[in-house]
């Protein structure tokens, strides 16, 4: 199957992240919101640094994409992708590079530009910032999945729906209102106290087209 380039260029800012269907919507009182909400950002606060391979998918498609997630707060994080699409994705906490090997061709932009399309990153960063300007609904009887809706009408992200298994982030579906679901499943996910600096460093290739939006 050919692979549509500039989706997968887009794809990072959409994680960034197959339709859920919900057999049951509980829909919980203003206690059982505060407490989901606590619990979440409890849960978030707690992640400093972590590393987790992962597979993503796009609704409506049969193209998947793996690799592997660095993240360090402040807004630190990199991502690995591989087959079908070799890219690497740095936030250096002020610019996001999105480098497409295959391309030969590095995109650069202002991180504060990008957040508001990468709703995953900005909720690890910023999860009671997040989540307090947020919906909440807790899916599930055990504290492991929640849908978090965002309020604003003039802000493109629908919705993110988390998913738990023992203690850590296992799922992440993103809903936005301008483009295609995408999901993503975490693996091997380990919490860690911290990561190299150099991890988050993008070193321009040589022969490279950049296409600088700074």
């Amino acid at each position: 199957m050919p692979v549509d380039r500039e989706k997968c260029l887009q794809m990072p800012h959409q994680i960034n992240f197959v339709l859920f269907a919900f057999l049951l919507l509980i829909w919980p009182s203003d206690s059982r919101a505060s407490d989901s909400r606590e619990f979440l950002i409890q849960s978030l606060e707690k992640v400093e640094s972590m590393q987790s391979f992962f597979e993503q998918t796009r609704s409506g498609s049969d193209e998947k994409f793996s690799g592997q997630l660095l993240f360090q707060k402040p807004n630190l994080f990199r991502m690995e992708i591989g087959p079908p699409v070799a890219q690497t994705i740095i936030s250096d906490g002020e610019y996001l590079w999105v480098y497409d090997k295959d391309l030969e061709q590095v995109i650069v932009s202002h991180l504060t530009n990008s957040l508001s399309e990468m709703p995953f990153m900005r909720l690890l960063s910023e999860p009671r910032d997040f989540l307090m300007g947020s919906e909440i609904v807790n899916l599930s009887q055990n504290e492991k999945r929640f849908r978090i809706s965002v309020k604003e009408n003039e802000n493109p992200l629908e919705f993110v729906d988390l998913d738990f298994t023992d203690g850590l982030i296992s799922r992440v579906f993103v809903a936005s209102k301008i483009g295609e679901p995408l999901e993503v499943f975490f693996n091997q996910m380990s919490l860690l106290e911290f990561l190299p600096r150099k991890n988050f460093i993008f070193v321009l290739p040589e022969n490279i087209d950049l296409i600088d939006h700074r």
